[in-house]
């Protein structure tokens, strides 16, 4: 992105002024070039499957079932998944997948607030 471009973008910012959706766009990248993640701090594909079932509320026992791995594995995944998160805890790390990795009632078909809401209601 040309500086120019940015510095556009960075008074309209400060003057309260609105970004358009293109200046959004191109800034999101340039930042993300700026400061990837780490490739530390990325989740497997694995370690992904299983953060989608912590988010829906699920014991490693029913990850590991569904997934057809070991709890011992489930709990593995769990615990390089707090860690390269920065999550303290089971409860965080399930926040995190229902805000960053569902969609809250949008247009996913695999929205976690969705099957936690259906499951529910199936076990009333």
């Amino acid at each position: 992105m040309k500086i120019t471009k940015m510095a556009r973008i960075a008074s309209h910012a400060t003057a309260g002024m609105p970004i358009a959706d293109e200046d959004r766009d191109c800034l999101a990248a340039a930042t993300a070039r700026m400061n990837p993640v780490p490739e530390k701090r990325r989740i497997t594909a694995a370690e992904d499957r299983v953060l989608q079932w912590v988010a829906r509320g699920k014991t490693n026992k029913e990850i590991a079932a569904i997934l057809g791995i070991s709890p011992a594995t489930v709990k593995r995944h769990v615990e390089q998944i707090l860690t390269k998160l920065a999550r303290r805890n089971r409860v965080e790390l399930a926040i995190y997948g229902v805000t960053n990795k569902s969609c809250p009632h949008q247009t996913n078909s695999g929205c976690a607030l969705r099957e936690l809401e259906r499951d529910s209601a199936l076990s009333r």
